[in-house]
């Protein structure tokens, strides 16, 4: 198999591929800000989720080594990112690979994932939410459990627009998070 070639091997490598990153989590930044500038919020919140998906698929893509082989996941997938399972990886080279990390309960390393994805999805959404909390300093910007978070969205009409102006839409979507300990 033929690796990616944006598989780091030195630590020049690593500089770069942090780099190239960097500047496609800024590029994501400043669309997030332009296409929400003076764009009704249902409109807004809708075009900002389609660029960013479209962004990091043309992105992944360009960068993908030639001889990569196609990834396994595919809609309709019984395993990993296809179901409620967590999943850490974004993408396997092989159905049985994820069949095994789904039984292991995906451990680090349990699947060979196919890091230009992983790569430009990860700058891509740390750009989408830079843009988002640069652009809607009100709105709710914290990671949130999907399934909660689609059911609060949908649960009002006037969703998107209640969440630019900063409304506590998506409480019950927020991930519980550990105490601090008191030592």
């Amino acid at each position: 198999m033929t690796r990616p070639l944006i598989e780091p091997t030195d630590e020049a490598s690593e500089l770069k591929l942090t780099a190239f990153s960097n500047q496609l989590s800024d590029a994501e930044t400043d669309a997030v800000s332009k296409i929400l500038q003076g764009s009704e919020p249902d409109r807004a919140a809708l075009a900002v989720i389609e660029n960013a998906a479209g962004f990091a698929e043309r992105m992944t893509r360009k960068v993908r080594h030639p001889d990569s082989p196609p990834v396994a996941c595919k809609k309709g997938c019984s395993w990993c990112c296809h179901t409620a399972a967590p999943c850490a990886e974004f993408t396997s080279y092989d159905v049985e690979v994820c069949k095994r990390g789904y039984d292991s309960g995906f451990k680090m390393g349990s699947v060979i994932h196919e890091k230009a994805r992983m790569v430009v999805f990860h700058a891509v959404q740390r750009g989408l939410f830079a843009g988002l909390r640069n652009s809607l300093p009100k709105a709710d910007t914290s990671v949130l459990e999907l399934t909660a978070a689609v059911l609060d969205a949908i649960a009002v009409p006037s969703g998107a627009t209640e969440w630019f102006q900063g409304a506590p839409l998506f409480a019950s979507a927020h991930l519980a998070t550990e105490p601090e300990d008191a030592a």
